[in-house]
């Protein structure tokens, strides 16, 4: 499945099972059950990449094993939203974190601007005092 992850292999296993499940009958404790095991991907140190690789793996086996079946698309549609929705807590830090960032380079642009103000100030102070002992 993923290499260099600290995820189990059973682990990663026992997703890609509950991901096909899900993905061949849509029933509700299946899709319950992979948001669980997800969640303990994620809880056991395995990242959004590991958790969207095994999603790909299943994902893969399933098209594979159902070319032609007419629950394919189906199938193709569910595996979709499920990553989509696994992913979306990862997309909303990384927004917070985008967002974040943005805060502190305007504090940092205020900062900047407001040292360079009194840097003029100094020099301004220095020149005054400077022609005041001449």
């Amino acid at each position: 499945m993923t290499s260099g992850s600290t995820v189990s292999a059973a682990l990663e296993q026992r997703y890609a099972d509950a991901l096909g499940a899900y993905m061949r009958c849509a029933d509700e404790e299946a899709l319950l059950h992979a948001y669980e095991l997800g969640r303990q991907i994620m809880d056991s140190g395995g990242g959004v990449v590991d958790l969207a690789a095994i999603h790909q793996t299943a994902f893969e086996e399933l098209i594979d094993g159902r070319a032609g079946h007419p629950g394919r698309q189906l199938a193709v549609g569910r595996s979709y939203e499920f990553l989509a929705e696994c992913l979306a807590p990862f997309e909303m830090a990384q927004r917070g974190f985008r967002e974040a960032n943005l805060r502190l380079l305007s504090a940092n642009e205020q900062l900047e601007s407001t040292n360079r103000a009194i840097e003029r100030e100094r020099a301004t102070l220095a020149a005054v005092i400077a022609s005041t002992r001449a």
